[in-house]
């Protein structure tokens, strides 16, 4: 004869959790969490910045909320609202430019180097430029201008003005650092009253 005994499964609160799984989000030694115990365990400690010399960031970095799908990561250095950036193009160099500091300065003006040399300036130039820049937004203008002596990669200023900003965003990503003519093409924003008061060497 078979017996057979029914019985309740055990209670949640009867049941240990495993013992291999981490304690994720929960409180675990010195009240800190997970990720906090692993930072601490390399020599992190809070108020103090990362790095050797503790030279680094000593807060965790912020996001701000610029639209519906965009948003800006803030340090703790860029924070200060006393000192507020002068929108104004970043020195040039010859290659291409920090995108993300860029486009913290972004103005609807997008100035284009290394594109051609002074050699190569001509007539077509202006509606190749216009042609190629439309694919990016609506232009309102393009402006070449050459300057003396600097190097043939700085030499040729290209601007462009798009009728607003996310126009010249979009053009600034596809175009710094792209290959036209087996030029490395640096790009970046122009201050717009700079440019509109033609004032082309800053």
């Amino acid at each position: 004869m078979l017996i057979v005994q029914e019985s309740s499964p055990p209670s949640s609160a009867s049941m240990p959790p495993p013992a291999f799984l981490p304690s994720f989000g929960k409180a675990t030694s010195k009240g800190l969490g997970v990720a906090a115990n692993i930072m601490s365990k390399f020599g992190y400690k809070q108020g103090a910045g990362l790095g050797r010399d503790e030279q680094g960031m000593s807060t965790a970095l912020t996001v701000e909320k610029l639209g519906k799908n965009a948003g800006l990561i803030i340090n703790e250095s860029q924070s200060n609202p006393s000192n507020p950036p002068h929108v104004t193009a970043p020195p040039m160099g010859v290659g291409p430019v920090n995108m993300a500091e860029a486009i913290k300065r972004s103005t609807k003006v997008l100035m284009l180097t290394n594109m051609v040399g002074p050699d190569e300036v001509d007539d077509e130039l202006e509606p190749e430029i216009r042609d190629e820049m439309a694919k990016y937004g609506q232009v309102a203008s393009v402006v070449i201008h050459k300057l003396n002596n600097v190097s043939d990669e700085l030499a040729v200023r290209i601007f462009v003005e798009f009728t607003n900003v996310a126009q010249a965003i979009k053009a600034f990503v596809v175009m710094n650092g792209r290959f036209f003519g087996g030029r490395s093409v640096a790009a970046a924003f122009y201050n717009v009253d700079d440019f509109n008061n033609k004032d082309y060497g800053k």
